[in-house]
């Protein structure tokens, strides 16, 4: 089961204004699909990625680059209470945590009750990000046009919404990928990815090559193999976590 905790509170390396985070308790991951580039499908219930928006300031910053300031409780529901209503809980017990924070809550710092939430980035952010040199290390750049791949995708998953990049970009941003890919160092090498890329850019022979020795221990390297050997192009699924209804 899915379940959120007290937010974070961070300062927006940018504007150093503080922003919302919200955070996980408990995480279940029924019902997620595994895509061949890696993307998965889910329900999300907070923001998660590297890149992150300040509505604040309306710009981009790396997640990391954030100062995190503490976590903020909810305003607890009592401090709206008549003191007749307050007495009669008090005295049967409920709402006991809620009362247990109203001290802890009256002590936050004003500006962060009136902090805004943390946002993901737009695919037109990411866009501009690439082109600005918002990603300054290998790392960060693999990230981000990882992110766009991903986006480039999506309407073959069936998601709405348009393509970030042209077709040509889309290829463009492919080939640059895998370059970055290659030039990690060999125990750091992502070979499923590679062949994902190399699949979806046309080069079958050479993905169906580089996974090849990956398949017998891993399904979804073997089921990408299957795609480049039909001459396929196309993201597809490799694995799905069905959901159970007890």
């Amino acid at each position: 089961m899915t379940r959120l905790a007290d937010p974070l509170v961070i300062s927006c390396p940018h504007c150093h204004e503080p922003l919302r985070e919200r955070q996980l308790a408990s995480f279940s991951n029924f019902g997620s699909v595994t895509w061949s580039d890696g993307h998965v499908g889910m329900l999300t219930f907070c923001h998660t990625g590297s890149i992150a928006k300040c509505e604040e300031c309306n710009r981009l910053f790396w997640r990391e680059d954030a100062e995190e300031l503490g976590r903020m409780v909810q305003k607890p529901v009592t401090l709206e209470f008549s003191w007749i209503k307050r007495i009669v809980h008090r005295c049967l017990g409920g709402f006991e945590r809620h009362f247990q924070n109203e001290k802890a809550w009256l002590e936050l710092p004003a500006s962060w009750k009136r902090a805004i939430e943390v946002v993901p980035p737009e695919q037109k952010d990411l866009v501009a990000a690439l082109d600005s040199g918002f990603a300054d290390t290998p790392k960060r750049e693999r990230y981000l046009r990882t992110q766009l791949w991903w986006a480039s995708n999506d309407p073959d998953r069936g998601y709405t919404g348009e393509r970030p990049l042209t077709p040509e970009q889309a290829i463009e941003n492919m080939k640059r990928l895998l370059a970055l890919y290659r030039e990690l160092p060999e125990a750091n090498r992502k070979t499923m990815v590679e062949g994902e890329l190399l699949r979806e850019l046309g080069r079958f022979e050479e993905a169906a090559e580089i996974l090849e020795p990956l398949t017998e221990e891993s399904p979804e390297a073997a089921i990408i193999r299957d795609e480049a050997l039909r001459n396929n192009r196309l993201v597809c699924k490799v694995r799905v976590v069905e959901m159970t209804l007890w």
